[in-house]
């Protein structure tokens, strides 16, 4: 799945070699099969991403809020300003 979102090689084997890669590349099919948009799917996998990481290292376990403040600051490192709080809702 991951593959057909990302063409750069270097980026699709972080995506496969990151942490939970088997219950992201899931997600992505189900929501794929439920008719999301590319453009959605590769914000999903980028959440995805950033989530099992912050969970990998609290021990495979971390609260909503921990998870919620972790997705916001990256988002706002990448972007340069606060994501809504719909997005990391």
């Amino acid at each position: 799945m991951h593959n057909e979102l990302f063409r750069r090689p270097t980026i699709v084997a972080r995506y496969c070699e990151g942490p939970y890669a088997e219950a992201r590349e899931s997600f992505l099919k189900q929501a794929r099969a439920k008719g999301y948009a590319p453009l959605t799917l590769e914000r999903m996998a980028r959440a995805l991403l950033l989530a099992a990481h912050a969970t990998h290292l609290n021990g495979g376990q971390i609260s909503s809020e921990h998870l919620k403040t972790t997705l916001a600051n990256c988002m706002r490192r990448q972007s340069g300003s606060l994501p809504s709080v719909r997005t990391v809702k």
